[in-house]
């Protein structure tokens, strides 16, 4: 619970984790382990957002909005720009491994309706890369490489996120697209 904030009259039932920085809301009820850094509220509380406005955070990310196989650095991680093929029968974003991908793929899994106020992921793998696109809809990834944080929202099929091994990645704000 080190650097964490509880608010006024927030209950903490049982056995449970406060992460380092976490932020309870005045009045919230907590049942589960909050993650670090994780912004919660409610009763049950529920995670509402992440706080990357520490020390290590970076600036918000941006890529060019038509550029394939442009790439952006992000904590070590790489978000790319696809490339894309439209016409009448719809939208194609292609992912071909050699010119995005520095590794063969050995397994592919898919989240989907993943509740918005739960979190996914908050670890690090030692090994495996991973590759994240939002198909269907959005969500926010905070990424931490020990030294330095940074906050990615995908919304957008044509972006990847490639995590290498050794980087922390937590998802979370799952939703649906806005806009096509």
């Amino acid at each position: 619970m080190r650097g964490a904030v509880i608010g006024t009259g927030a209950v903490v039932h049982g056995p449970v984790t406060i992460g380092v920085g976490a932020v309870v809301g005045a009045g919230s009820v907590v049942i589960n382990d909050v993650p670090a850094r994780a912004i919660v509220r409610g009763n049950p509380a529920v995670v509402v957002d992440y706080t990357v406005d520490d020390e290590r955070a970076s600036a918000p990310v941006v890529i060019p909005p038509s550029e394939p196989f442009a790439a952006v650095d992000v904590c070590g991680a790489r978000l790319v720009r696809l490339p894309e093929f439209s016409e009448l029968r719809g939208h194609l974003a292609v992912v071909q491994v050699g010119d995005v991908l520095p590794f063969a793929p050995q397994r592919v899994f898919f989240t989907y309706r993943a509740p918005n106020e739960r979190t996914r992921g908050s670890h690090a793998h030692r090994t495996l890369h991973e590759c994240l696109i939002a198909t269907g809809g959005r969500l926010t990834v905070v990424i931490d490489n020990g030294a330095e944080r940074a906050q990615v929202t995908l919304e957008d099929p044509t972006l990847m996120l490639h995590i290498p091994p050794g980087r922390w990645a937590t998802l979370y704000a799952f939703g649906t697209y806005t806009t096509l």
